[in-house]
């Protein structure tokens, strides 16, 4: 039976990096495909996984991309992106009310601070771990089995919710129940057929 629900943060709560290609690609002159090899490569990795600071991260691309341009505007671009998706805060806050919630995400220190500061969302969340803190990112399945454990439940007591195919995958390899997220009425669909609704 599921108590607690986990959820990931880009792509679901909030917008993340994507839409910011266009923005990076045409300030870089750079071709958009490239630019996303380059952007979403190991340098991206650290800095998920703390070993970069963001402003490093920007001067990394920059380095492997042969560009010169200031990386405060590369972290404004960044920022300006991240908005709440429709419908999500009120789906939790609903979520809430039977179901103890998680946050699970990849994501950069400075990044989650702006958006913790912009979008006050963590105290909806019993449990927030992020990539950045413990040094792993998901789909790693050391990063969901650090979930568990501070949440204080069982894999089949879990349902989690992330856009990531390959996060889904792992999720449900190791026992939980997981759901693709696409939209917010599309979820709330899904979590009808599930009786959570």
């Amino acid at each position: 039976m599921i108590n607690t629900i986990i959820f990931d943060l880009s792509e679901v709560l909030l917008t993340g990096l994507k839409g910011t290609d266009e923005k990076i690609s045409s300030m870089l002159k750079m071709d958009k495909g490239r630019l996303s090899n380059i952007l979403y490569g190991d340098t991206f990795n650290e800095l998920m996984e703390g070993k970069l600071t963001e402003t490093d991260f920007w001067n990394k691309i920059m380095m492997m991309s042969n560009v010169n341009v200031d990386a405060d505007m590369l972290n404004t671009i960044t920022r300006d992106n991240f908005k709440e998706i429709e419908g999500m805060r009120n789906l939790i806050n609903l979520l809430r009310l039977n179901y103890k919630l998680g946050l699970l995400s990849n994501h950069a220190r400075e990044w989650i601070e702006y958006c913790e500061d912009k979008f006050r969302y963590e105290s909806l969340f019993e449990v927030n771990l992020y990539s950045y803190e413990v040094g792993l990112k998901k789909p790693n399945p050391k990063i969901f089995k650090l979930m568990l454990t501070r949440l204080g439940v069982k894999a089949d007591n879990c349902l989690f919710i992330d856009d990531n195919e390959e996060n889904v995958f792992m999720a449900s390899k190791l026992g939980i129940k997981a759901i693709r997220f696409h939209t917010s009425k599309k979820l709330i669909e899904e979590l009808k057929l599930l009786n959570i609704l």
